[in-house]
């Protein structure tokens, strides 16, 4: 017998767990990286950022550091990020990974070349104010308000073909995660762990230079390019959940 693919495991369980996603090296940057940032955006020197107490967009960021922690940094590709470049750069390949593409494209039943997008890249973390914080349960896409019946046609069911994929990966251990956000999921955040708005005001001028000029460049530009022509052919877009 063999193993079922990732895409089975996912459309079968909800999610699929990858383990030892990562070297070694490439977490530690990350970890460096992303432990910088939050300390930069607990300090009030990002504003784009998720505050204690609040679940769901939008967040105020005037309230960081004086009466909130954060819990969350949005826009990882952003090029303004308060980063030296070789820890900027630590997220670009990250997200522009071959190994990560590869499993997207798996997941997105997308033969290369392919359609993919450029979409969200945030970083969770435990609340900079050392004070707990959990997220009720929720589907990301699904209301609160939305029937049984809402439900059970909304959710991505065996045999059909997602449109987007999420993932996680906890700078922890390097394990990845994979899974549909619309299944019911929560998120209990204790004293660091590690189309989204706003991304159309600053993507085009993301810069992707450390991947040199090979596939991996190509691929990026390409996710680009698809995401600002999906934006502009959307116009604004509201949040599905609130609160």
């Amino acid at each position: 017998m063999t193993n079922p693919s990732p895409l089975t495991r996912l459309t079968t369980h909800g999610y699929v767990i990858i383990p030892s996603f990562l070297p070694p090296s490439t977490l530690s940057a990350l970890r460096t990286a992303s432990s910088t940032l939050i300390s930069l955006s607990s300090a009030g020197q990002w504003p784009h950022v998720r505050t204690t107490g609040k679940q769901f967009p939008p967040w105020d960021p005037s309230l960081v550091p004086h009466s909130a922690g954060i819990w969350g940094v949005q826009h990882l590709l952003h090029p303004s990020l308060p980063l030296p470049p070789s820890q900027r750069e630590a997220f670009v390949k990250l997200y522009f990974s071959p190994a990560l593409l590869s499993l997207s494209r798996e997941i997105l039943s997308l033969p290369p070349p392919d359609g993919l997008v450029m979409e969200l890249f945030n970083l969770l973390c435990g609340p900079s104010d050392g004070k707990g914080f959990e997220l009720s349960w929720h589907r990301d896409d699904i209301p609160a308000s939305a029937t049984e019946e809402e439900e059970r046609e909304r959710v991505c069911k065996p045999g059909e073909v997602y449109s987007h994929t999420q993932w996680n990966l906890p700078l922890r251990r390097g394990i990845m995660v994979f899974y549909d956000n619309n299944i019911l999921h929560r998120g209990v955040y204790f004293g660091g762990n590690v189309l989204q708005h706003g991304v159309g005001s600053w993507v085009e001028r993301a810069d992707f230079s450390c991947l040199g000029e090979g596939e991996e460049r190509k691929t990026a530009e390409g996710m680009r390019r698809r995401l600002v022509e999906m934006g502009r052919a959307a116009g604004e877009v509201g949040y599905s959940l609130v609160g």
